[in-house]
């Protein structure tokens, strides 16, 4: 496998539950300048098929920035990987975080 392709984290590497991301711009609470921040999260997951990721990550720059080989290649090996170790779907997680502090 090219060292372009390798996986960056290591192999036990999970990204944190929602609860352990601390809140975006957190120097608005400090700040003179607004009165009080008020923050709104929304976690959702959804679930993908081996296709329906692959189009998905053909929406994402860094992939479409590769040279056409090397996109093929990581997109065939990340679909190999999605149907033989997780049963032809992949469930990711989102959070999205609304920030609202009134100026002062």
């Amino acid at each position: 496998m090219l060292s372009a392709l390798r996986p960056r984290h290591p192999p036990d590497f999970r990204l944190p539950i929602a609860a352990e991301i601390p809140p975006a711009y957190p120097e608005l609470d400090a700040s003179p300048l607004f009165g009080p921040v008020q923050r709104r999260r929304h976690e959702w997951e959804l679930t993908y098929s081996t296709a329906t990721h692959r189009a998905l990550l053909l929406t994402y720059s860094n992939h479409l920035a590769l040279p056409d080989d090397l996109r093929e290649g990581l997109l065939d090996c990340i679909d190999a990987v999605i149907d033989a170790r997780y049963g032809r779907t992949v469930t990711k997680r989102y959070l999205a975080e609304l920030v609202v502090a009134p100026r002062r």
